[in-house]
């Protein structure tokens, strides 16, 4: 054994400056202390969190830690409600029998004004703007005849976007126009139009028999609007239920007992709609397995009047303040539920509404966690590898853990490191239950700041039965359970977590060898 080998080397070099006159040796015992290292490494508070919100962890300027989530819950629209059905009105102009000798020019023979009705009660709308549609228009005539005729239907509510002018067909049909290049402006949905029938110019005689009649018909298909404007009516949405999961506290925050000193919790919802919207969440909570759900208290309550923009292509924001955030940060949640419903004018029989079809309600959760404030029960555990075997056990005659650590956390802990075979089955405990409570927290100040790192060197003597098992160990598993420094009363204090703060551990065996060595 290399211990073995090095000692003697040196008592033989010992032995050789002896005069053998005055000592006659024939062997020496020898007691040597060794070290052997176990642990080495330091840890931050972000070793302390689950990896997963890795991406949700924020660092301020001073290098204060921060669990910040933002989430949006919902994007609601609404435009479902305004869905323009195909519409389709056919009508007839009749005509009086009558010869004329001749038609010198085009002649308006008569007329007829329809009241058309897009029916979508219970909006009453006064303005569409069209992305999308066709205006079909075709007629005969009953009973068929060689009448030279054309119809010019004149819709003065369809105003051109680029002209400015209304909208004026004129023939036989059949005939199809585009939508897209033009608002309609409407009464309660209404629109009018009038068909006027035209007997061509012709140099010769024309008859027109008693009772003939000029069928027209005039359908509106595909129609979808770029913004609609009036009054929406009293109509309900419901909002799909939803959650979002957060695994702030991951594998060691989860059983804390955590009071973080300044969470925030809120809800910021942008509302496009030009309309009074009633948000009400019929369930808003947190959850986390094996305890009952937590509800969300907000302000304004539930439910909540959304603010609405004045303009069309603007939003209004809504902020709902979470009053109980402590109560819910400190439940230390693993999900956010909800489920809403969403109601425009509601209790309004009038009034000046709009939408576009971009418009949404959207909903976006913010919960933004310094680590800041006072925490008990962290749990956290390391792992390293250990081989003793080349050491004869036989040789050491007692043997204790020497632990440094120098500490800038804030966290008290109590330490114990746990033996385990090649398979991680359990040994035994290298501490006595009054050995472990080793780890001193930094000192801060008043404002929880880093005030004085904390450097502690201790000898823990283990055990004998205890230490026979290290020597079959292949693992030493570290596993710290700790809290947040206290003052000078022993009272816990607020602290901050910083990302430059570490805790270094430097763990040894330190063995006293007993073995006679022969001359």
């Amino acid at each position: 054994m290399k211990y073995t080998l090095c000692l003697s080397l040196l008592f033989l070099l010992l032995l050789s400056c002896v005069d053998e006159k005055d000592y006659n040796l024939s062997s020496v015992d020898v007691n040597p202390s060794v070290s052997l290292p176990l642990v080495h490494g330091s840890v931050s508070i972000k070793d302390f969190l689950s990896s997963k919100d890795s991406s949700y962890i924020k660092t301020d300027k001073d290098g204060l830690l921060s669990l910040v989530y933002y989430k949006d819950l919902f994007n609601q629209q609404i435009r479902n409600l305004f869905l323009i059905p195909d519409t389709n009105t056919a009508s007839s102009i009749t005509l009086s029998g009558a010869t004329f000798p001749q038609v010198p020019k085009d002649l308006r023979v008569d007329s007829v004004t329809t009241t058309v009705d897009l029916n979508l009660t219970p909006a009453q709308l006064n303005e569409i703007s069209f992305k999308s549609g066709q205006l079909v228009f075709s007629s005969s005539l009953n009973p068929a005849s060689n009448l030279n005729y054309e119809l010019i239907i004149s819709l003065p509510d369809f105003i051109s976007k680029t002209t400015n002018l209304p909208l004026v067909i004129q023939g036989r049909g059949p005939n199809t126009i585009q939508l897209s290049n033009y608002i309609v402006k409407l009464t309660k949905n209404k629109f009018s139009l009038k068909t006027v029938f035209v007997l061509k110019k012709s140099s010769g005689s024309v008859t027109i028999s008693a009772n003939t009649k000029a069928n027209f018909l005039v359908s509106l298909t595909g129609m979808n609007f770029s913004y609609i404007k009036g009054f929406f009516g009293t109509q309900s949405v419901d909002i799909p239920s939803s959650s979002l999961d957060i695994g702030a506290y991951g594998n060691s925050l989860n059983k804390a007992n955590l009071s973080i000193a300044q969470p925030s919790v809120n809800f910021v919802i942008s509302n496009d709609y030009g309309v009074p919207v009633l948000l009400n969440f019929i369930t808003v909570e947190v959850r986390k397995s094996n305890a009952a759900p937590l509800t969300l208290s907000i302000n304004p309550v539930n439910p909540v009047s959304l603010l609405a923009p004045s303009t069309l292509g603007l939003s209004a924001i809504t902020t709902l303040a979470v009053t109980n955030t402590n109560q819910v940060i400190n439940y230390a949640p693993t999900q956010f539920f909800y489920q809403a419903t969403a109601t425009i004018n509601k209790g309004l029989t009038t009034g000046n509404n709009f939408l576009a079809d971009t418009s949404k309600l959207r909903v976006k959760l913010n919960v933004n966690i310094p680590l800041y404030g006072k925490v008990s029960g962290i749990t956290f555990g390391d792992t390293t590898t250990i081989n003793l075997s080349d050491v004869n056990q036989s040789q050491i005659e007692e043997a204790s853990l020497k632990i440094k650590i120098t500490n800038e956390i804030p966290l008290d802990g109590s330490v114990q490191f746990y033996l385990a075979d090649s398979k991680y089955v359990f040994l035994d405990s290298l501490l006595s239950s009054t050995q472990t409570s080793f780890i001193k927290g930094s000192s801060v100040t008043a404002a929880g700041d880093l005030q004085t790192a904390v450097v502690s060197d201790q000898t823990l003597t283990i055990a004998k039965d205890k230490l026979s098992k290290i020597f079959t160990a292949k693992y030493i598993i570290l596993k710290a359970v700790m809290s947040t420094s206290k003052d000078a009363s022993g009272n816990s204090v607020d602290v901050k977590f910083k990302s430059q703060y570490k805790m270094t551990i430097d763990a040894g065996l330190s063995a006293k060898l007993n073995f006679n060595i022969k001359i």
